[in-house]
């Protein structure tokens, strides 16, 4: 049987690896295309802005977005402004990067809320649409609202973890530096794991762990997680099995998804107790129903087995998750759907 790996990787086993900023569960304003093809701003070239956006299906339409335009940097330096819809109470989401032939006609307006009208393209390798600028102006009643420490620290998280998903820790390392200072527990979590696999930064695993416990005991998920599967295999420091599936406990009942996968396992097949087991697994199809891809994938294989979600197998939504999560190319599922189309 197909068991659920316990991995000390850059995704930190099966976390769910969603940014706070952007990521795929923030769906963009209606006034956006949202079958924009993404990138990095560590793809952006200075020397070669945006100069022949491609025009293809659906791109180059005229947008008008009220936001809050967001100065961005890359390694080469500043390179221009993202804009983020303004949400309220300090909640931000990223809309698209604002291109301006000359970056720094827009400094006057940083940190402002503004309207900005211009057209939105798809560029290739972009993880976020483009918009041309054409015309930008401050909202008369936001004026005088400044980029507040929280939107900030939300901002520099999201380009720190843009930059670590594309293995570009060096560039990733300053932006977390940013965040962990204001106070990030996400941010100083992976600053702690640049370090536990020498990722940008010098490898030290025994440091690296005492960061991470620290952040664990304060009730950090994805630290706890990460102690747990360090725990289990061994990874920098002894193996203890026990003290592994305490902090899986702990991971999953702060919603870390691959830390509720392995608690299914643990008691369908570690400590049985139908229960328990009811109860993790429907916290896993909760994941799943969510959007998770690894939850999917996972429930899909439960329905396909049956005694672990319900008791009888389930093709039909065996299938159903595997075709979701390959849909958002998990490598397994799509082995599976291939196999399935055979």
């Amino acid at each position: 049987m197909l068991k659920i790996k316990w991995l000390t990787t850059t995704t930190c086993g099966l976390a769910s690896a969603a940014v706070v900023l952007g990521c795929k569960a923030c769906p963009l304003p209606a006034s956006i295309s949202q079958d924009m093809t993404v990138t990095t701003l560590a793809a952006y070239d200075p020397a070669r802005p945006f100069s022949d956006l491609p025009a293809v299906a659906d791109s180059g339409k005229k947008v008008a977005v009220d936001g809050l335009l967001f100065p961005v940097s890359s390694a080469a330096g500043n390179v221009g402004y993202m804009l983020l819809e303004a949400l309220g109470n300090d909640n931000f989401r990223t809309i698209c990067f604002v291109y301006a032939p000359n970056p720094q006609q827009l400094d006057k307006f940083a940190g402002k809320i503004v309207q900005a009208v211009g057209r939105s393209y798809r560029v290739e390798g972009w993880e976020m649409p483009v918009m041309r600028l054409e015309t930008i102006s401050v909202n008369e009643t936001e004026t005088d609202m400044k980029v507040s420490a929280a939107v900030e620290t939300r901002a520099q998280l999201e380009l720190g973890t843009r930059y670590y998903n594309r293995q570009d820790y060096a560039a990733a390392i300053p932006h977390y530096q940013k965040a962990a200072a204001s106070g990030s527990k996400r941010a100083q979590f992976y600053l702690a794991k640049c370090r536990f696999f020498g990722q940008g930064v010098t490898g030290n695993k025994a440091e690296a762990l005492k960061e991470i416990t620290v952040l664990a005991e304060k009730g950090h998920g994805e630290s706890q997680f990460f102690l747990a599967v360090c725990c289990y295999t061994g990874d920098g420091m002894e193996p203890n099995r026990p003290e592994s599936w305490k902090w899986c406990r702990r991971a999953a009942e702060n919603n870390v998804t691959g830390a509720v996968l392995k608690m299914v396992e643990y008691y369908d097949e570690v400590e049985p107790d139908k229960e328990q087991l009811a109860f993790w697994a429907g916290k896993a199809v909760e994941h799943a129903d969510k959007g998770d891809a690894t939850a999917q994938f996972w429930v899909g294989l439960w329905y396909s087995k049956g005694g672990v979600i319900q008791k009888e197998p389930d093709e039909a939504k065996c299938r159903e998750y595997i075709r979701r999560a390959a849909e958002q190319q998990h490598p397994d599922a799509v082995k599976l759907m291939n196999a399935f189309e055979k």
